[in-house]
């Protein structure tokens, strides 16, 4: 695939053959869009699945071997390392390479990079909005990119034919396009998805506290209680990282969060306020259902694709 200013894409590395790292390969592999996608992981197994998936074509534990002559390297680590694995591979991508990541926080990821990339390469931060409480190579698919939205966050110092090429590429994987600043994403995807994830850990762990004087509560955790935890059962390693990493936006939220929580408990507490009560119920209802159907997506199992 070629875009402006000079750039083509015809080899890919993935390093990082996970849920979205895999999931990628995957689709890339189906589109036929490339001619090459490199594997790079540390996990054997990963590794073996993915060529047995057809996701990859050859793959390697050897970083600094698959990166050499890749037209974009896609970054699939957790946000924590993606800077430090990046530096580390610098002397081995060649003039003119793309780098992307597709972390769930983008400030200081892209603010990071941007402080050490010499000037003949050219990142883009992104962020599929894609994913699934499993993870692994095992549990990658072609169809995750769907119709997800898919967020890239340039700013004043990203190459216009980089994040062109870019958006081609992963909109004709079938994604939506959007363009935030990293500020904006971080603070966006706090509320729609690191919240909630915070919630649903949260709420685990009450439940595990009060199953301990009660052990019928477990019997009982099911239907709803299992649909709203779903993600706490999500890679705790990769949801640490992006607590650290997006912190003041996940502050904020649950800062405006607990305003809505006392105002509910306030209205629960007040006699006579069964009125007000309903109105944030349909409030809520009415909300909920106008999200886009793209936003829920299931598969064939009634996994949600959201993140």
């Amino acid at each position: 695939m070629s875009g402006e200013n000079g750039f083509t894409v015809k080899k890919v590395a993935i390093l990082g053959l996970g849920l979205m790292g895999g999931s990628l390969a995957l689709a890339l592999q189906k589109s036929a869009l490339v001619e090459e996608i490199i594997g790079l992981d540390r996990n054997k197994e990963n590794l073996d699945l993915a060529l047995e998936k057809n996701a990859i074509s050859w793959g390697t534990s050897d970083f600094t071997l698959g990166v050499r002559d890749a037209d974009l390297l896609v970054l699939a680590t957790p946000v924590g390392a993606t800077g430090e694995v990046l530096k580390g591979l610098l002397p081995y991508l060649k003039e003119g390479c793309l780098i992307t990541d597709v972390g769930s926080t983008k400030l200081k990821v892209v603010e990071e990079v941007q402080d050490f990339l010499p000037p003949h390469l050219f990142f883009v931060g992104g962020h599929p909005m894609a994913g699934s409480e499993k993870s692994g190579m095992a549990a990658a698919k072609a169809e995750l990119f769907q119709e997800a939205t898919y967020i890239f966050t340039p700013t004043e110092k990203t190459d216009p034919g980089a994040l062109a090429v870019l958006e081609q590429l992963i909109g004709a994987l079938g994604c939506q396009l959007v363009r935030m600043s990293p500020e904006e994403h971080d603070l966006a995807v706090a509320s729609v998805s690191h919240l909630p994830h915070i919630l649903a850990v949260s709420l685990v762990n009450l439940v595990e506290k009060l199953g301990q004087k009660n052990t019928q509560l477990y019997r009982l955790a099911a239907g709803g209680f299992r649909d709203t935890t779903r993600v706490a059962s999500s890679h705790p390693v990769m949801w640490r990282d992006i607590c650290q990493s997006n912190k003041e936006g996940i502050l904020q939220t649950i800062e405006e969060f607990e305003r809505i929580l006392a105002e509910t408990k306030k209205i629960l507490t007040e006699e006579n306020n069964q009125e007000i009560l309903l109105e944030k119920l349909q409030q809520a209802k009415k909300f909920r259902e106008s999200i886009p159907v793209c936003c829920q997506r299931r598969d064939h199992n009634g996994t949600c694709y959201s993140s």
